[in-house]
């Protein structure tokens, strides 16, 4: 890893200093506008690097937690990642809730674009076209990525949604909208999902790649049948993980499934009305030991999730399915880890240095 060190100086009073002049570990977020960077700490430095920011900044959060926010405008928040690792750099940048239910992405007056965000851990459900909690729905999205975060919860639309790109993500809940929202253009790429993707207006663009899904599509006598008849999607080189049954498919109504693997083609794929080709079936007590680490498709901190044979089962492009297929599944993010910040006075300035190390 290569280490960059920058100085900072800004005006002393913005910050209080006590405790932090002390403190090196302090959840910092450093706010890029152009040629001029702006730094607030504390659990509140997220909120208020959004709220300072412009369109087309950028904020860089250190280790540590932060209170959620609305983001209603067009920024790239990264932080340090979603689980420790010490060979890497990598540390824990914790979105925590504060009285609501964590991030949203979304503005009332008009379509929000091109919002960036990566190596975070948001501890509840993410909302996209919505404000904090999901109550107060936005306007609709586009050119949302999402990459190499982990999410404590759903991913969750609450309005019509394009271009959305989710990536080595994990997400303990779903991927979901509603019947009447459209996606249009939602990829969603080499993530762990503990449920499913599920739930998009008729005519939405949905395509799932190289995931591993764990939960179902249920229906009968006690089951939802809204997922089911409103997911039409593409799914292609993914892992159910789950064991199907005559009340549970894996797939919704229609659905286009090629070069994925699943516990029964009678109860997760024959049953639904749909395109289903080039799919491997594995009874499900043989299916969960086709890892060689674990002995099931859950999630665990750390896992590769190797496959004991990786050339058994093949994709659509000739490669191995499953996360560590196509683009790979990676928790460090693609940019330097902030570290070691060391605040020191010169006269009425506030000089900072930090490390940026490449990993």
């Amino acid at each position: 890893m290569k280490t960059k060190r920058f100085f900072i100086s800004v005006i002393a009073f913005v910050f209080t200093m006590g405790a932090w002049a002390q403190n090196n570990d302090v959840a910092t977020a450093i706010l890029q506008s152009g040629e001029n960077t702006t730094v607030f700490t504390g659990v509140n430095a997220l909120v208020q690097a959004v709220e300072a920011a412009a369109d087309g900044d950028v904020i860089t959060l250190s280790a540590g937690q932060f209170y959620e926010t609305d983001i209603t405008k067009s920024v790239s928040v990264i932080g340090a990642g979603y689980e420790a690792d010490a060979t890497t750099g990598t540390g824990v940048t914790s979105i925590i809730k504060n009285g609501y239910y964590c991030l949203s992405i979304g503005k009332a007056d008009e379509t929000l674009q091109n919002v960036h965000l990566e190596g975070l851990r948001v501890e509840g459900t993410l909302y996209l076209a919505a404000g904090r909690g999901g109550y107060d729905q936005k306007n609709p999205v586009q050119g949302i990525n999402i990459t190499k975060c982990y999410v404590a919860g759903h991913i969750q639309a609450k309005n019509s949604i394009t271009d959305v790109a989710i990536s080595q993500c994990v997400i303990t809940g779903s991927v979901t909208g509603g019947k009447d929202y459209l996606a249009t253009n939602l990829t969603v790429t080499n993530c762990h999902i503990n449920d499913n993707v599920h739930t998009f207006a008729a005519g939405s663009r949905v395509f799932v790649d190289h995931c591993i899904l764990m939960g179902g599509f249920y229906h009968g006598n006690n089951g939802i049948t809204e997922p089911l008849n409103n997911s039409a999607f593409t799914w292609t080189n993914c892992i159910f993980g789950m064991k199907a049954s005559e009340y549970s498919y894996v797939v919704g109504i229609g659905a286009t499934v090629q070069n994925c693997l699943c516990s029964s083609f009678r109860y997760g794929l024959n049953e639904v009305a749909g395109i289903h080709e080039n799919n491997y079936e594995e009874d499900y007590l043989q299916m969960v030991v086709s890892f060689g680490d674990y002995a099931d498709a859950r999630y665990v901190e750390g896992r590769t999730f190797e496959l004991l044979n990786p050339t058994r089962f093949l994709g659509t492009d000739g490669g191995q399915i499953g996360l560590l297929g196509g683009e790979g599944f990676s928790r460090v993010p693609s940019t330097p880890v902030v570290k070691n910040l060391s605040p020191t006075v010169e006269g009425s300035i506030l000089k900072i240095s930090y490390e940026a190390e490449v990993r």
